[in-house]
């Protein structure tokens, strides 16, 4: 009876990365590495990864919207990447499977 309660979890581009290791091409792994930079950098911009700030300068607030929209756009960019070049190893391994058998 020990089964998860809430909303399952959602698969994030290190997951699919992760769980994939030499199937995925530079370029998802660039966006990815990208995306996690943003990511720092936000979190020291804030306080911390789990800052919670009330900005009063509205250029500011701004400028930290606009780089977590820009770290979740690579994240996805990311994402669909992998997903494409998991997908192109896999019927890469099935031709080969059927060439052989």
């Amino acid at each position: 009876m020990g089964g998860r309660v809430g909303p399952p979890r959602r698969r994030s581009p290190d997951d699919a990365i992760a769980g994939h290791p030499g199937w995925i091409g530079a370029e998802a792994l660039t966006r990815l590495a990208e995306s996690e930079r943003i990511r720092i950098d936000l979190g020291h911009s804030l306080g911390g990864p789990a800052a919670t700030i009330t900005m009063t300068d509205q250029d500011r607030r701004e400028q930290v919207i606009a780089m977590a929209r820009l770290a979740a756009s690579l994240a996805g960019e990311a994402l669909y990447l992998a997903r494409r070049d998991i997908d192109a190893s896999r019927r890469q391994d099935a031709g080969r499977w059927r060439l052989s058998g």
